[in-house]
C-alpha cells in the first residue's frame, strides 16, 4: 500500500482546524485549498484504517458483499457469511467464515481470495 497523503495528524493546526494545504495550482497566482483539503483530509483517513487492517479496504468490502474463496483441510471453499473483527489478544483483524473458520485478513491470496482461480498453485 502507497499513502497519497500525510498522516491525519499532520493536516492538524494548533487549534484543531484543518490547515490548508494547496495540492495544486489553479493558475499563476492561487491554489486550491477548502474543498482539496477536504477530499485530501477523507483520503488520508481511508489510508489510516488501510494501514491499520493491513489490506486495502476495495478487497475487503467486496468480500464482504459478494463473498470468498478460501482454503480450508487442505480443499478450496466459497461462502457469503463472512464477518470482520479485531482480535485485541493476537492484535489483528481477522475474517469469520461460516462462523467456525476464522481467517487472517493480511492473508489476501495465500489463504482467501475473491476468486478461486487466486488461491490455485
Amino acid at each position: 500500500m502507497n499513502r497519497l497523503t500525510k498522516k491525519y495528524g499532520d493536516l492538524i493546526e494548533k487549534d484543531g482546524k484543518l490547515k490548508a494545504v494547496p495540492t495544486y495550482r489553479v493558475d499563476r497566482t492561487r491554489y486550491a485549498y477548502k474543498s482539496d483539503t477536504i477530499a485530501i483530509h477523507k483520503l488520508g483517513v481511508y489510508e489510516d484504517i488501510e494501514e491499520d487492517i493491513g489490506l486495502e479496504l476495495g478487497p475487503i468490502f467486496k468480500a464482504l458483499k459478494n463473498g470468498i474463496w478460501y482454503i480450508n483441510d487442505d480443499e478450496i471453499h466459497f461462502s457469503k457469511n463472512i464477518k470482520i473483527y479485531y482480535d485485541n489478544q493476537l492484535k489483528e483483524y481477522r475474517l469469520i467464515i461460516d462462523d467456525c473458520t476464522y481467517l487472517r485478513v493480511v492473508d489476501y491470496k495465500d489463504s482467501w481470495a475473491l476468486t478461486r482461480k487466486d488461491l490455485e498453485i
